[in-house]
């Protein structure tokens, strides 16, 4: 089979049409490559910066949670004194009632208070 000159050129243009359409989609990819590569940079950048928020608000409720503890602790420390003083009054209005007969003059306004 022989091939002429026509056919020959034609089979040539072919083929270096190949090649560009070739170097083309190579140059594509790696394009795309890149912007890949780009779009996974923000994507671990964003994750990152998602993980140092939420440490941070991990760290703002441990704070809050032990702030509320310390509240809960002096409010039981309130309410013992509380309750002393309370003890304390009852016994005094008892001694009084015991020496007198009647309730002290300021037990009035103190029992519509702690009631």
């Amino acid at each position: 089979m022989t091939i002429d000159g026509p056919t020959l050129i034609g089979i040539g243009t072919i083929l270096s049409a190949l090649v560009a359409l070739g170097a083309w989609l190579k140059t594509r990819k790696t394009q795309e490559i890149e912007a890949g590569s780009a779009l996974v940079e923000d994507a671990l950048k964003l994750q990152k910066a998602a993980h140092q928020a939420y440490a941070e608000a991990v760290e703002e409720l441990e704070e809050m949670r032990n702030a509320i503890a310390e509240i809960r602790t002096e409010m039981y420390v309130l309410r013992a004194e509380m309750e002393f003083w309370r003890g304390v009054a009852h016994a005094a209005r008892s001694d009084y009632r015991a020496t007198t007969g009647t309730d002290p003059v300021w037990w009035k306004p103190f029992v519509s208070k702690i009631a």
